[in-house]
């Protein structure tokens, strides 16, 4: 399924990849021999001090942490920006252009292979050889395509880290071969596919970015070139600028004037993080207030409208949506919801908001809502026909071809019990990012 990134027509995947690749391509990543291999091949990637990557996913408690990789990427990216304009006069900032969508595959068996992209073009018959095995799984994870890679686990922000840290290596050694760019003049971080790079003047940051751009291009990726810029004033220009206006703007405690508040940032920073937080403390403070003298029907055609133009928001709209929902008569809920379908109908590559909506059918009042197309069509058959939900076959690597996509096709990918244990809306604890770090 699709979401926008622009909230315009910046669209983006969401996939979830086929469990079986999955969890093949985990074990062999973490075979004890495979591993050790990995870590020496990070830890060339990493051999120059001058190069920082921010980016390797944060695992807490022995599971992946999004409210942890955020606050690492303020702390180990932001903050160190902040504070390294003590060192640097000048900031160049950049990021790659659909970075996920234009990775090559065998650039991963490039990166992986100790003696780079000359090695992996001799051994490329080689398929026992671990870098050749993860570009041929990653292939036939996407049909056979050599172009890009799934977007949207951990998993595959593993593997874009490690072409993008192969990258890094090669842009050092193009530094290196500069002899007018002095080791001490210069310091750059990377946070997954954006990068900060610090100089004494515009002219390394000019011939940096070049080599950087080069690098790039080797492994088929470029700049963004709507993206960057070139700033000496490090402090202010190290943090994002939705955040320093929303940093400025004092928050009403009135939920009616709060929303507009919020409306007015979604206006002049779409689609950004400032606005999902924004919105989560509002979803928060609606389930502690009493909302008997809030205009229950403005601040839903407000967050509707913030929905319609940032996509991301869809979580947090929903969540407040289902809250006024509650409160309305069975009459009036289903006509709210009825002009808020309309007013959706003429989105394209809706099924990810169909998702959010369907959340909300288990009130009996909105029955029905998001249950078309695909994934959500498919939730709806399996409601009304609940199976007992017995995934243990999907692991039999002992049946192949037409019995492999017979096990598929019979086995439920929907645990409806859990569905029905939900809340009849997302309440914040569920969508919210952060837990203590609000």
């Amino acid at each position: 399924m699709y979401t926008n990134k622009d909230g315009k027509l910046a669209w983006r995947p969401f996939e979830l990849i086929n469990p079986a690749a999955y969890v093949y391509l985990v074990n062999i990543i973490t075979d004890k021999k495979n591993w050790n291999q990995i870590q020496t091949r990070f830890k060339s990637f990493q051999k120059n001090k001058n190069i920082k990557c921010c980016g390797l996913p944060i695992v807490k408690n022995n599971s992946p942490n999004k409210g942890e990789t955020i606050k690492g990427w303020f702390e180990s990216f932001e903050k160190e920006s902040i504070k390294l304009s003590l060192d640097y006069n000048c900031l160049l900032i950049t990021d790659i252009s659909n970075c996920y969508g234009s990775i090559y595959t065998h650039s991963i068996a490039w990166a992986l292979h100790p003696d780079g992209r000359k090695g992996a073009k001799r051994d490329k018959d080689k398929k026992n050889l671990l870098c050749n095995a993860i570009d041929i799984i990653i292939q036939n994870i996407s049909y056979g395509q050599t172009n890009g890679i799934p977007q949207g686990s951990v998993l595959m922000d593993f593997i874009a880290e490690i072409v993008l840290g192969y990258a890094d290596s090669i842009l050092f050694d193009k530094i290196k071969n500069d002899k007018t760019i002095k080791k001490q003049s210069y310091y750059i971080m990377r946070y997954r596919d954006d990068y900060r790079i610090f100089t004494q003047n515009k002219t390394d940051a000019e011939k940096i970015a070049q080599y950087l751009s080069d690098t790039l291009a080797e492994l088929n990726l470029k700049l963004n070139e709507n993206k960057t810029r070139i700033t000496e004033n490090i402090v202010t220009d190290a943090q994002k600028s939705d955040k320093l206006y929303w940093r400025d703007t004092y928050e009403c405690k009135n939920l009616d004037v709060r929303i507009l508040q919020i409306h007015s940032l979604a206006e002049k920073y779409p689609n950004s993080g400032s606005v999902d937080k924004a919105l989560t403390r509002f979803c928060d403070d609606l389930e502690k207030e009493d909302l008997i003298n809030n205009d229950l029907e403005l601040i839903a055609c407000v967050v509707v409208d913030i929905a319609f133009r940032n996509p991301r928001t869809y979580p947090y709209a929903i969540s407040v949506l289902g809250r006024i929902s509650m409160l309305l008569s069975k009459k009036e809920a289903k006509s709210l919801f009825d002009k808020i379908l309309k007013k959706f109908h003429s989105v394209p590559n809706s099924e990810y908001l169909n998702v959010w909506l369907q959340r909300l059918s288990k009130n009996g009042a909105l029955k029905g809502l998001g249950d078309n197309p695909g994934l959500c069509k498919y939730m709806k058959t399996i409601r009304k026909n609940p199976t007992k939900n017995n995934t243990d076959t999907i692991w039999d690597y002992s049946a192949c071809g037409d019995e492999v996509q017979k096990i598929f096709k019979n086995t439920p990918i929907v645990d409806v019990d859990k569905f029905e244990s939900m809340t009849e809306y997302p309440m914040p604890d569920e969508i919210k990012v952060f837990q203590k770090y609000q």
